[in-house]
């Protein structure tokens, strides 16, 4: 009997190999078996890549003296410089990758480099992810926790335009995440999802604040360049990355908001500077609330949380009936949710906006409105605490399920 690829089509080899694909060294396996099999196998290969750390515990940061914080973050980089050397040979093969999970980190391991010292593989990295056009599927972390030189900030004004679905998260250049969230066509977007997406802030110069321990955020203000373009911008949890999408995104089903919870204000301590701004977080309320309700025909899940950030150990706070990040919640999202007109909505979660000293942010009484509004086919979830979700270092933010703790 002869062998199986002389019985059977390209076509029908094919589906025989997407039956392997759940098996990945199979395929692997399959690549080496003739010029044939690895002309076939090449598009499996590469249609779902996951070279990410950022969901994998990896963000376990300690301090050297030259290169500030190091991640424990070798095996998946490693498989990133891989990754953009095979794809700078041949740039073809980012045409198969439909689904991309990345983490980008220039942070280097080796303590007597500066963070600007990149290697020259990390040079590519632009020019391979403008490459990957046709990925449905975006996962993006980023590790922003200094200034990487000027490389990191040439990013493409367009990556992945064929994106359906993008996750954010992490400390990352407002400019980047636009390059992203911007370059597709919002009634091709079926999923969002901004996981503790935080903006470095930039001076007018384009430099970002981020990194700069200790920089109070009172002593400054928010400006706009003469040419109406982003000036000087405070670090903190991203706004206007939804603003440009409000109206456009006519068939998205799943919107996911996670934030980290109002950082502390203490102005009557010394070594406390304000590096959290008031304002800026409230505008964060504000734009979620206007796409919130831009998307309410076409939603079928809407997930919001927000987590608490304790004072150090030894600091005395006092604690508050209603933290400001709840009633912002309050005054702006869940006016919308009450709103009604949820026609497809499956299932509504809000976790961390819940009881304080004893006093329910959302009451019984509230969430009765709440499931009256979106119907008795939409699943209500209503949790106090935060879940265990991405942690960003640079910035110190953390979804802490902490609940003892009050927030100026």
């Amino acid at each position: 009997m002869s062998p199986l690829q002389d019985r059977c089509s390209d076509n029908e080899l094919y589906e025989i190999f997407k039956a392997c694909t759940a098996h990945r060294g199979a395929i692997h396996n399959l690549n080496l078996v003739s010029q044939r099999f690895h002309i076939l196998t090449q598009p499996l290969l590469y249609k779902n890549v996951n070279i990410s750390f950022h969901d994998n515990g990896y963000f376990e940061p300690h301090h050297t003296f030259a290169s500030g914080y190091v991640y424990d973050t070798d095996e998946p980089v490693l498989r990133q410089h891989v990754f953009l050397q095979t794809l700078t040979d041949r740039p073809a093969y980012g045409h198969f990758v439909r689904s991309f999970k990345w983490t980008l980190s220039w942070t280097s391991k080796d303590v007597h480099k500066w963070p600007s010292d990149l290697q020259d593989i990390e040079l590519t990295t632009w020019n391979v992810l403008r490459s990957l056009t046709k990925v449905r599927t975006v996962d993006f972390g980023c590790v922003e926790d200094c200034d990487h030189g000027d490389y990191t900030r040439q990013y493409p004004a367009s990556l992945f335009p064929a994106a359906r679905s993008i996750r954010l998260c992490g400390n990352m250049y407002f400019g980047l995440a636009a390059a992203i969230m911007h370059s597709v066509d919002p009634a091709t977007l079926e999923s969002i999802t901004l996981d503790d997406l935080q903006d470095v802030g930039q001076y007018p110069n384009g430099l970002p604040i981020a990194g700069e321990h200790g920089l109070d955020l009172s002593l400054i203000k928010e400006i706009s360049n003469p040419d109406g373009s982003r000036g000087l911008v405070f670090p903190g949890p991203m706004r206007g990355i939804l603003r440009p999408l409000q109206g456009r995104c006519l068939n998205l089903k799943y919107l996911y908001i996670r934030k980290c919870g109002q950082k502390l204000i203490e102005p009557d301590s010394w070594n406390s500077p304000r590096t959290w701004s008031n304002k800026a977080d409230e505008e964060v309320y504000m734009e979620c609330a206007s796409f919130l309700n831009s998307v309410k025909l076409s939603l079928q899940s809407f997930h919001f949380e927000q987590g608490d950030e304790a004072p150090s150990p030894g600091k005395v706070v006092l604690l508050q009936f209603i933290r400001p990040m709840d009633d912002r919640f309050r005054r702006f999202i869940l006016p919308v949710i009450l709103s009604g007109n949820w026609a497809k909505l499956e299932r509504l979660e809000i976790r961390g906006v819940g009881k304080w000293r004893g006093i329910p942010t959302i009451s019984e009484e509230i969430i009765a409105q709440v499931k009256d509004a979106v119907g008795l086919h939409t699943k209500v979830v209503v949790a106090d605490e935060a879940k265990s979700l991405w942690k960003s270092y640079g910035l110190g933010t953390d979804f802490s399920a902490v609940r003892h703790f009050g927030s100026a």
